[in-house]
Formats: C-alpha cells, sequence, structure tokens
C-alpha cells in the first residue's frame, strides 16, 4: 500500500509485544474498576468490552493479531 501510493521506501517495525502488554493492561484496569464502569457503560456494554479484550489478546498470543508501525518517505 505505501508503494502505491508513491512512497519508494518504507521501513516496518513491529510492535506487537508492546500491544499485548497494553491490551493486557486495558483489561487489567478496567476489571479493577469494573462497578465503576458497569455504572457508567451499563452491564451489556461492559461485559462486550471486556469479551472484546479477552479475544483480542487471544488472538495476539495465538499470532492472528499483530500490530507495526511504518515509516516511509
Amino acid at each position: 500500500m505505501l508503494r502505491a501510493a508513491g512512497f519508494t521506501d518504507a521501513v516496518e517495525r513491529d510492535v506487537t509485544d508492546e500491544y499485548l502488554e497494553t491490551a493486557r493492561g486495558w483489561l487489567r484496569e478496567a476489571s479493577a474498576r469494573e462497578d465503576a464502569l458497569r455504572a457508567l457503560q451499563g452491564d451489556a456494554a461492559f461485559a462486550q468490552r471486556h469479551r472484546d479484550r479477552r479475544r483480542g489478546i487471544a488472538a495476539i498470543e495465538d499470532g492472528l493479531l499483530r500490530r507495526s508501525l511504518f515509516i516511509a518517505c
């Protein structure tokens, strides 16, 4: 895609490990504040976000999801 956009030099940096750490942190901190978040978001929305976070973590751990940063010129 970068080449199609006219960029000739691109470098990719894999930041999947950092993304996994962040995703785990979101889950951990949301769990620690569950009562307050349920009050703000409602039970259904909190439960859905929690499921989504757990699924995302599992996908990263299984190698199905990764994150990269690109620098191009």
